[in-house]
């Protein structure tokens, strides 16, 4: 072998090595790692949730036009809503108040539904039941009457007849001493007590335990008679 075929040999050897590098070169310019070096992870960052957008207060404005199945959309609606309390408090007291002079048995079972956990407890049931049907149970006690004596309540007719007979007597004495018959007999002391607490007059009371006297015999007692004369 000759010196200018070994020189020819050693470049063609060269140019194939050149070649398999070009090739093999990673694509998109990348730099070639070493073996050992640990590729980067990405790592996604989580998305924040976006804030709930409140409802205004606005949107509940109820009227005493509305419907009683419109009333019923707005007072579930209301309850997920994602309102501050006192801003809940003042719209679900005008909602029942107009829902009441619409379909009262309707309202009243919505605010006994107890739907809400931001206000638990008989306190805040006997607050709302004052504040949204005082006007309605004052000013239709035999209507409410009905309604309670019905046994629509459940567990909630002695609530309901506890608020009767405070308005009962408020609006009129002698309504409620007339009516103290149709009571259970664990409720009769308190009606007697609220006819007795709105009388100012000795008239009044001649003319209440008049009607109480001609109550059906063991509605109530000689000794209850005698109390309720004697104040």
């Amino acid at each position: 072998m000759n010196h200018r075929f070994l020189s020819l040999a050693v470049a063609s050897h060269l140019a194939v090595i050149a070649a398999g590098l070009w090739f093999g070169r990673p694509s998109g310019g990348e730099a070639t790692r070493p073996p050992d070096e640990p590729q980067a992870v990405s790592i996604k960052r989580p998305v924040r949730p976006r804030a709930a957008v409140s409802t205004p207060p606005e949107a509940f404005q109820s009227t005493g036009a509305w419907s009683t199945r419109e009333f019923a959309g707005a007072w579930k609606a209301l309850g997920r809503a994602p309102l501050t309390k006192p801003e809940r408090t003042a719209i679900r007291r005008n909602m029942l108040q107009n829902w009441a002079a619409r379909d009262l048995a309707s309202a009243l079972e919505a605010a006994l539904g107890r739907q809400w956990n931001d206000e638990p407890g008989e306190d805040a049931l006997r607050e709302t039941l004052f504040e949204a049907f005082y006007g309605p149970f004052i000013t239709h006690p035999q209507e409410v009457w009905d309604l309670v004596a019905s046994g629509r309540f459940g567990i909630d007719t002695g609530l309901l007849r506890h608020f009767w007979i405070e308005t009962a007597g408020d609006k009129d004495p002698l309504f409620l001493a007339a009516r103290i018959g149709d009571l259970p007999a664990e409720s009769r002391q308190e009606a007697l007590n609220a006819c007795s607490a709105d009388i100012n007059d000795d008239g009044v009371r001649e003319a209440a335990l008049k009607i109480l006297s001609k109550l059906p015999k063991g509605v109530l007692t000689e000794k209850q008679l005698e109390a309720f004369a004697e104040k």
